[in-house]
């Protein structure tokens, strides 16, 4: 017992510590020993429930105390003044709870003392009879028989009152089971109802869902054959325009070429009238050399046979007067030689005249043959070029048809993009609208899902807190029965001690002095007593 009280010396030890702090700390008197008493007021009191809290509660004032009277031997006045009227609160607060918890711990300790030492004087007042207080045992007896009884009817009267209340509990039970399946008939019910409507709702989205996306099918149809028409009726007209530009221009190009050709044939006929001019003034001149030549030729012939003539003759008049004029013969000879010599010189220098003439006119044909060569080649430079212009100019023309066609492409197919992305635009609106629906619809079954199960569990709740309540209602009941019941035994044993203690004076009044009881009979009333006390019990 000793363990589980609050020790002296521990009180003593903070005592001393108290006067310590106060003398260092010029505590008050009166203000010092308020905070003891309140500390040490009932210390010897056993408080075994709550010994761990008055130990940590001791232990924690311990260390209080010892930091602060490390903290009051500061050189420092103000701060040990300070600190120590700071923690005085903190010890005050320490003191509080530990005198909480000593005086939560008197009343019951007390009560539970006093209780027991009642008890035992009214277990001694029955069951400790002194000799000299002799009583009729067959009036005991039957006094304690008839409070038997009596105590049997009443447990038997609380046994029928809970057979009662345990009937009731199992009927309400019942009852409620029978409300619960019926609630829960109610229940099923909403819910297929709801799961039709839910089954109607999907369908109709369902439908909502085919018949969109059906008229999306049929405008991207549509949108196709638009597309294919103005496609087609572009490429068709831009091959029109295409094959009429590319006509025009291979009929300029054609008309072109044909003046070209034209030209260059009147030229070509022009250099070969020429050239055949040339040619036949060139024969002409030839033949006209040629002439001159033969004339020449005829002529000298003609003078050489006339010189031969002359000679034959000469030679026949110097055979005549070879010998007469040998003389002369060698002059003539020599003139004939000398003359023969110059026709042949003259000749000579004639046929270098002709020859440097046919030369000259040769050089002439030639530089005119070059001329008309250079002129030839220009004309077919120019011819080229021409060609050449009018291809560039064509090329030039389909460039143009090309980029417009292109452009009027790129326009027909930015159009296109445009269409097509308004249609996946609206397909992925589509889809989100579904999806959108799909998820509040997800929703709604979760949501529905989430509200059968609240329902579900509000209900067993509701129907678990019914049970309790109506099982509570009849504990609360039958408790209430029962301390009715403690309270008349109560009042009837008050009324039965009353009554014993007024046999006992009239027993003790009516009875001799010298007469005792038999041992035999007391021991039997005694036994009987314990039996009635047990039954009471």
């Amino acid at each position: 017992m000793a363990s589980e009280a609050i020790s002296t010396d521990s009180i003593k030890k903070i005592k001393a510590q108290f006067e310590q702090i106060a003398v260092k700390s010029g505590l008050d008197h009166e203000q010092f020993h308020s905070i003891l008493h309140a500390f040490c007021c009932e210390n010897t009191l056993d408080v075994s429930e709550d010994k761990h809290l008055v130990r940590a509660e001791l232990n924690r004032l311990q260390l209080v105390l010892e930091n602060l009277i490390t903290r009051a031997e500061d050189p420092d006045a103000e701060t040990r003044k300070l600190l120590t009227v700071q923690d005085m609160g903190v010890l005050w607060h320490c003191l509080k709870g530990i005198s909480k918890v000593l005086i939560r711990n008197i009343k019951p300790v007390i009560e539970s003392r006093r209780q027991l030492r009642r008890q035992a004087r009214l277990e001694g007042q029955l069951f400790s009879l002194p000799r000299q207080k002799a009583l009729s045992i067959g009036e005991v007896t039957k006094k304690l028989e008839a409070e038997n009884s009596l105590l049997k009817s009443k447990i038997e009267e609380m046994i029928r009152i809970a057979e009662e209340a345990e009937s009731k509990n199992k009927q309400a039970i019942a009852d409620l089971n029978s409300k619960q399946k019926t609630q829960i008939d109610s229940l099923n019910s909403k819910i297929k109802e709801m799961t039709d409507a839910a089954k109607e709702v999907e369908e109709h989205h369902n439908k909502i869902i085919a018949d969109l996306e059906a008229k999306n099918k049929k405008e991207i149809e549509d949108l196709n054959k638009k597309t294919e028409e103005m496609v087609a009726a572009a490429t068709k007209e831009a091959d029109i325009l295409n094959r009429k530009n590319t006509e025009e221009l291979e009929t300029k190009h054609q008309q072109a070429i044909e003046k070209l050709e034209v030209k260059h044939q009147n030229q070509l006929i022009a250099l070969t009238d020429r050239e055949k001019e040339l040619t036949a003034a060139a024969n002409e001149a030839d033949i006209s050399h040629k002439k001159i030549i033969e004339d020449l030729e005829t002529n000298h012939q003609n003078k050489l046979q006339a010189l031969n003539i002359k000679i034959e003759k000469l030679t026949t008049t110097a055979s005549e007067a070879d010998i007469r004029n040998k003389k002369t013969a060698e002059e003539l000879e020599t003139k004939y030689q000398k003359a023969i010599e110059e026709l042949e010189a003259k000749h000579q220098k004639n046929i270098k005249e002709l020859e440097v003439k046919h030369q000259n006119q040769l050089i002439a044909l030639t530089d005119r043959e070059k001329e008309l060569t250079a002129a030839a080649s220009e004309a077919e430079a120019d011819h080229k070029k021409s060609i050449k212009d009018l291809e560039l100019t064509y090329q030039g023309k389909m460039a143009e048809i090309s980029e417009k066609l292109n452009r009027k492409y790129t326009e027909k197919q930015t159009a296109w993009d445009i269409l097509e992305k308004n249609l996946n635009n609206t397909i992925a609106e589509l889809t989100e609208t579904q999806t959108q629906l799909l998820s509040k619809n997800d929703k709604l079954t979760k949501e529905f899902d989430q509200t059968k199960q609240n329902m579900e569990e509000t209900y067993q709740k509701e129907i678990e807190t019914q049970v309790e309540k109506s099982i509570l209602t009849a504990k609360e009941k039958a408790d209430t029965r029962e301390s009715e019941l403690q309270d008349e035994i109560k009042k009837i044993r008050e009324d039965y001690e009353k009554k014993i203690n007024d046999l006992e004076e009239k027993a003790i009044k009516a009875t001799p002095k010298k007469k005792k009881t038999p041992a035999k009979a007391q021991k039997k009333a005694k036994s009987k007593a314990k039996k009635a006390t047990k039954v009471k019990a």
